[in-house]
């Protein structure tokens, strides 16, 4: 069965090289049991923080400050949903010029559906936080689309059915979250979705929905 920490293992394993970006909105992920080289944390979405064992720089997604061919692997480690479809179009724009020629980006997209009862809950925070804004969802063909359309040429596709439980503090910080939106926003709809994630999480507890990973390639010659 797939964990987070296996499918991390098997994303890095896929590195090579030791300049490696690692791109995600989630300030906290702990970037350091996988650093085994000269690695790199982009974090933030509009406002990142670019973090290494030497500095801390403040930069922005879609406006790397890193000279064209830095890197030879990026890795966005389940992020690229919180992007809305212009913003991750310039972003994967951004990635392709800052990574070296056969270089490769390993990046996970969460679906929006769940299949088992435990990530039927997240997918009711999923629809909840969608429809705040907070999160895009999109399908295999827009995530191969928008690749393409950033000059990255497709390796694999791979959806990670296996149900990955998520940590217990998770949940209470998907609740402060949904809470706080109700509070500022009043909305019956969102609403509905919160209860329904309330009660969904009561009976099966929480799994993340299924996670798409994509592999693409920066070929020797990038494309007019």
């Amino acid at each position: 069965m797939n964990t987070y920490s296996s499918i991390y293992s098997r994303i890095f394993e896929k590195m090579v090289g030791d300049r490696i970006l690692i791109l995600n909105p989630l300030p906290d992920i702990a970037w350091e049991r996988f650093s085994t080289g000269s690695f790199i944390l982009v974090s933030s979405i509009t406002e990142s923080i670019v973090f290494s064992r030497e500095r801390t720089i403040m930069g922005e997604s879609m406006v790397l400050p890193f000279k064209d061919d830095t890197f030879n692997g990026v890795v966005v480690p389940g992020s690229f949903h919180f992007y809305d479809p212009f913003y991750l179009k310039n972003v994967l724009k951004e990635l392709f010029r800052v990574l070296k020629s056969g270089g490769i980006l390993v990046s996970l997209f969460k679906s929006r559906e769940g299949a088992t009862e435990a990530q039927t809950t997240n997918e009711a925070l999923n629809r909840f936080l969608e429809k705040v804004g907070l999160m895009h969802f999109y399908e295999v063909s827009d995530v191969s689309l928008q690749m393409y359309d950033a000059g990255f040429e497709l390796v694999s596709i791979e959806v990670i059915q296996d149900e990955i439980p998520l940590d217990p503090w998770i949940p209470i910080i998907h609740t402060y979250t949904m809470e706080r939106y109700l509070k500022e926003l009043k909305n019956e709809d969102l609403e509905k979705q919160y209860q329904e994630y309330i009660n969904s999480l009561s009976k099966a507890g929480e799994a993340i929905t299924p996670l798409i990973m994509v592999e693409a390639h920066k070929g020797d010659a990038a494309k007019d």
